[in-house]
């Protein structure tokens, strides 16, 4: 009798003492998962402030482009604005080659800054328009005395493509945000460079004056 009350008493401590570290185990796993999850959602969100930071402040970039000025308006202002057909516009950004240079030096300054929290079409964008306001200097250099505002009335059209375009594309982005980062490298970030340049500097009018005074066809 005494050994069945022994063997009963020495089960449940068994059990008990089972159960306990089971119990400690699903605690110690279960807090294991919780710190992961944590330190998982602390990530995305440091890299999804990044993300947002780098759109935002690209968008900012671009708006530049929209501020438009009146070409000649003391001028024009003289002779009296016709307020449905006011005359030649063109980009601030080109007030002057000072004017122009800072907007450059913004492009410039985002692609070190901002490119690497930028997906590749994003990032592509960019880098096409620091390489026409390149293209574009180089023109005006070129075929002086043609002043900023002057080559601004003509060319808002390259300006006004790929900032319509590009802002458009941006505005998706940041509505659906997501945590991916890209390395611009390989065969995606050259696909998506060549694509952009496709689109908009092959269908530019610097492109085109470009290759007309080259004597290309292309």
């Amino acid at each position: 009798m005494l050994q069945e009350i022994w063997n009963i008493m020495n089960t449940k401590i068994g059990l008990v003492v089972i159960t306990g570290a089971v119990t400690t185990g699903l605690n110690v796993v279960f807090q294991k998962w919780h710190m992961k999850k944590d330190q998982r959602v602390r990530y995305e969100n440091v890299i999804g402030d990044k993300i947002a930071e780098a759109f935002l402040a690209v968008r900012d970039i671009e708006l530049e482009v929209k501020v438009q000025e009146l070409y000649d308006a003391d001028n024009r202002l003289k002779e009296g604005i016709n307020m449905f057909s006011p005359g030649p516009i063109y980009p601030a950004i080109m007030n002057s080659s000072e004017d122009f240079w800072k907007f450059f030096h913004k492009v410039n300054e985002a692609r070190g800054e901002y490119e690497k929290y930028l997906d590749y079409k994003a990032a592509a964008y960019l880098y096409y328009m620091e390489n026409y306001c390149m293209s574009l200097m180089k023109y005006i250099s070129e075929h002086q005395p043609l002043a900023y505002p002057l080559a601004g009335t003509v060319f808002i059209i390259d300006l006004q493509a790929w900032q319509i375009a590009y802002d458009k594309m941006l505005v998706k982005r940041i509505n659906r945000q997501n945590c991916r980062l890209y390395v611009k490298n390989g065969w995606r970030w050259e696909w998506a460079k060549k694509k952009v340049m496709k689109e908009l500097w092959e269908k530019s009018i610097l492109f085109k004056k470009i290759n007309e005074e080259n004597g290309s066809t292309a």
